[in-house]
């Protein structure tokens, strides 16, 4: 969830919006660490908002702080 917590954020979308494209776009999954090409969604955009205010905006900060971190390391491990 967190990973489509960062999308929704980076493009600006609605949660209705992630979610559909969570669906429809490999690449969104890839991001969001499924393996294999699913055309299911992971949530329900009213699930988003529910952990949005479960984990607070400092532990949404911390956790995105983490994710862009993971992701800079794994980027400059592979080239």
């Amino acid at each position: 969830m967190v990973g489509l917590l960062i999308l929704k954020q980076l493009e600006n979308l609605s949660n209705e919006r992630v979610v559909l494209q969570f669906k429809r776009n490999p690449y969104y999954q890839y991001f969001c660490a499924h393996p294999n090409y699913t055309p299911d969604v992971p949530c329900n955009a009213t699930e988003l908002v529910y952990f949005r205010k479960r984990i607070g905006t400092q532990g949404f900060g911390k956790k995105l702080l983490f994710k862009t971190f993971f992701i800079k390391i794994h980027i400059f491990i592979d080239c």
